[in-house]
């Protein structure tokens, strides 16, 4: 983020290290400038129109190998067009342009619309803002629904830690952790393997098994765990 020309990174930074590449949309020109992309596994941070927008673009194919969105909360998506026109010059006489049903009635008849085109965002695999329409800048994009919604971009929830040249993302939707997307660490694999006192087989492959931790349910995650 940054309005509109000056970059601003999270602060505070996310805890631990990454080993790899990073930079700001500020900088961003193609998949190939400031850094090359193809065949990467690459997290877009944010849910304004520069990542939306991005991660839209380098996931197509035979550019990345994965891309991830990564925010700190869900954000209203409106289309680019409607009617086949831009959004921001629909006809005074539209309902959704109209200035005679007051502010209010605007941002409701756009609200009632939004979720009439696109739909419920949680069928793309995208969470419900928890905020009401008017309370923030919404995002535009037609592609990046549908991106989500075909795979191509992987909603991954806020970021938790860095870990090398690993990301562990926190689920958005709770905040606490219970859902955690890791790709673990070989090594650290290995080692907790060791820890329950078997010893891996570093030229077999092995499978690895994933446990769901219940989302709302606090007590059924401390048995879990």
């Amino acid at each position: 983020n940054g309005h509109h020309w000056d970059p601003r990174m999270p602060d505070p930074a996310f805890p631990g290290t990454f080993d790899g590449e990073s930079f700001h949309s500020h900088s961003y020109v193609d998949p190939t400038d400031p850094v090359d992309l193809y065949d990467k596994n690459v997290v877009v941070l944010g849910m304004g129109n520069s990542a939306v927008d991005i991660a839209s673009e380098i996931s197509r194919r035979g550019i990345t190998k994965n891309t991830y969105l990564a925010a700190r909360r869900a954000a209203w998506i409106i289309p680019n067009y409607v009617f086949g026109r831009p959004l921001d010059t629909l006809p005074t006489n539209n309902p959704l342009g109209s200035s005679k049903l007051g502010h209010k009635l605007r941002l409701k008849a756009l609200d009632v619309f939004v979720k009439t085109a696109f739909g419920d965002m949680t069928r793309y695999g995208l969470p419900a803002p928890q905020h009401p329409f008017s309370a923030a800048h919404p995002t535009v994009s037609s592609e990046f629904p549908v991106k989500v919604g075909r795979g191509d971009v992987q909603w991954a929830g806020n970021i938790k830690k860095f870990m090398g040249d690993q990301v562990a993302f926190a689920d958005g939707k709770t905040g606490d952790g219970a859902g955690i997307h890791v790709q673990i660490p070989v090594k650290f694999f290995y080692d907790q393997i060791e820890r329950t006192g078997h010893t891996p087989r570093m030229d077999e492959l092995m499978a690895v098994g994933q446990v769901f931790l219940p989302r709302t349910n606090f007590g059924a995650q401390e048995t879990c765990r």
